[in-house]
């Protein structure tokens, strides 16, 4: 029962999904940054977002697992280099996008983040193994304290929110036996300091 529960979490909460979930969020809080936009830019904001940084890295990540197994046989962690480029390629282009139409910074940081974060997951996967689904639960995090700290604004619900995802996430992937203890805390971690950094820095 606790495997299965593991397993829906670790979907519910998939890497690719969290930056749908955040900008669920800010684009319907009451701050200026979100009531500025009419609601048709909300939902056009929302779909080019869901389809550039779920939809096509699914199927780029799909394909590209197909031709790994049929053509090669790496070391099940090098075989994520492949989703995490373009997982990145896809996250910079969508960033560079907003910033063509002047999007707020605010959801324009998070995807700037989440690019930063697939470049140093790269880096770390050559070295060792770390829990990617642990880091983007901890870039939700460092999002939310980064707004509340840099504008001002009181997002205690959100922050505590995500704190309770971030632990839910941690258990998915120990109950699933995908990590070991250390590899999903410096994954938290790595994911809320990197995205803060880009909130109060950038």
């Amino acid at each position: 029962m606790e495997q299965r529960i593991a397993s829906i979490i670790s979907r519910a909460f998939h890497p690719l999904i969290i930056t749908t979930y955040f900008l669920i969020i800010t684009l319907n809080l009451q701050f200026h940054f979100a009531t500025a936009l009419p609601g048709k830019a909300r939902w056009m904001i929302l779909g080019l977002t869901i389809i550039t940084t779920f939809v096509v890295p699914v199927l780029l990540i799909n394909i590209g697992n197909m031709l790994l197994h049929r053509f090669t046989h790496l070391h099940p962690r090098l075989a994520q280099v492949p989703a995490l480029v373009a997982t990145m390629a896809m996250y910079y282009f969508t960033y560079r996008l907003f910033d063509q139409v002047e999007l707020s910074p605010i959801f324009n940081l998070f995807l700037l983040g989440m690019t930063s974060l697939s470049v140093l997951l790269l880096i770390l996967l050559m070295a060792g193994n770390v829990s990617i689904y642990a880091t983007s639960a901890g870039a939700f995090t460092g999002a939310f304290i980064g707004l509340q700290l840099g504008l001002g604004i009181n997002l205690l619900f959100f922050i505590f929110l995500s704190l309770i995802i971030g632990g839910l996430v941690g258990f998915s992937r120990l109950k699933l036996e995908t990590h070991r203890p250390a590899e999903v805390y410096l994954g938290y971690l790595l994911g809320a300091g990197v995205m803060l950094a880009h909130y109060l820095f950038l």
